[in-house]
């Protein structure tokens, strides 16, 4: 069994600048992620990862706390200027990454990981459990967690007025919680009424290579949708750190 982890890691962000560099518990984002990448086990000659990056302390190879042979097993590759933008696709970033190390190693990989460094609460069994599903035929698999917001709860303003995201058919509220307002919402059922409702967490994404070199979407009607229960976190603000650091400290 052969994997290469793909490693996306931007300078710019708009929500906490140099996020992907900034430590917890004396590792960076992007340590973390490397550690994890190259912890997978069962892979001939050991997980092979590629950073997809645009910061030059990645390209110079300093990789706090790591092991001194770590460059023997990781490539940083530097990311083109339309794909280092706020409008770029991740599944652009992960085949142009692909492609790279495909080159520089002059090999080709049986399965393929993105993994965003932004998630730190990832562990080794999350992307086992991601590498095996792909195994057992899956040609896609995406980590997810409940939504702590459900969908019925957010609304939109349009001039001036608040409107809702859905309507009531699309989530399954039963006539009897049915109430329209004045202001058009429909507000009138508890929140145990309410289907789950998931969203992607950034811990793994999994494909076999068939699909890399194939398709055209991150995902597709035949993605597997992987539940990680447990508390985790995507960092996008400040404050995301905080909490990372609290999960990571009673786990660690």
């Amino acid at each position: 069994m052969s994997v290469l982890a793909t490693i996306p890691a931007r300078a710019g962000s708009k929500g906490v600048k140099g996020k992907n560099m900034r430590e917890i518990n004396g590792l960076s984002l992007v340590d973390r992620v490397v550690k994890s990448a190259l912890g997978v086990s069962k892979c001939d000659g050991g997980t092979k990862a590629v950073i997809s990056t645009d910061i030059e302390e990645i390209h110079l190879g300093r990789y706090k706390h790591l092991p001194p042979d770590t460059g023997r097993f990781i490539i940083s590759h530097p990311r083109p200027p339309e794909l280092c933008t706020d409008t770029a696709l991740a599944w652009d970033v992960w085949q142009d990454a692909v492609k790279s190390a495909e080159k520089h190693f002059n090999r080709s990989w049986e399965y393929h990981l993105y993994l965003e460094p932004t998630s730190p609460c990832r562990t080794n069994e999350d992307i086992q459990e991601c590498i095996q599903f792909i195994i057992n035929e899956q040609n896609s698999v995406c980590t997810v967690s409940e939504s702590p917001i459900h969908p019925k709860k957010i609304f939109e303003l349009v001039e001036n007025k608040f409107h809702p995201q859905h309507s009531f058919h699309q989530f399954h509220i039963p006539v009897r919680y049915r109430e329209k307002l004045e202001d058009g919402f429909y507000n009138n059922q508890p929140r145990q009424s309410y289907f789950k409702r998931y969203i992607k967490n950034g811990i793994c994404y999994a494909c076999t290579d068939k699909r890399m070199k194939t398709a055209n979407t991150m995902l597709d009607p035949d993605t597997y949708f992987h539940i990680i229960d447990r508390p985790v976190i995507n960092i996008d603000r400040e404050e995301d750190f905080l909490y990372a650091e609290a999960l990571l400290d009673k786990r660690e």
